[in-house]
């Protein structure tokens, strides 16, 4: 008998009756006071959740962030490297033309690197200013970091348009 189950209006459900009893009701709330319990909770649970969501959404961003800055690092500095090493392999350069394109190919290629070292360092002036000065943005040095970012993007992909061109120019030429 100390399993029993105890029959729930008509409803067809039943809840285990236990050998103390079934379970006695907390205090009884008002409507009004049920009401501001509820949306109280319901308050608290919005307000965790939009913290969360935001706190995802920084993580993101600075995932991002910095996948972005390893790749234009890497690439910037393989394509480099390969450019300096191997391009007199495909192209002779004592018959290349537009030798001047290939040098601005390798100072972009150099700014981009350089460019994106110099972010990291304002990237992490800004988090200071950000950790020193509660609900600070980063203030100049965020923008900053941004700018030098987009700057290092430019970099490379005019320094690798360079490269792509100027070894298409001195290609066609053996060829025709």
């Amino acid at each position: 008998m100390a399993n029993k189950p105890l029959q729930l209006g008509g409803s067809g459900l039943s809840r285990p009756m236990l050998a103390h009893g079934p379970r006695q009701p907390g205090p009884q709330l008002s409507g009004r006071a049920l009401y501001l319990r509820k949306r109280k909770v319901a308050s608290v649970s919005n307000s965790q959740r939009d913290h969360d969501h935001d706190s995802h959404l920084r993580e993101a961003l600075l995932s991002s962030s910095n996948q972005f800055d390893h790749a234009v690092l890497t690439l910037s500095s393989g394509l480099l490297a390969l450019s300096l090493a191997f391009i007199k392999d495909i192209v002779p350069l004592k018959d290349a033309q537009w030798m001047n394109l290939l040098f601005v190919s390798w100072c972009l290629l150099g700014f981009a690197i350089l460019s994106t070292v110099i972010s990291f360092l304002a990237s992490q002036k800004a988090i200071r200013n950000c950790l020193e000065e509660s609900g600070s943005d980063g203030g100049a040095w965020s923008k900053t970091t941004t700018w030098i970012n987009i700057s290092s993007a430019a970099f490379f992909v005019v320094g690798v348009s360079s490269t792509v061109i100027f070894v298409i120019k001195n290609l066609c030429k053996e060829g025709g």
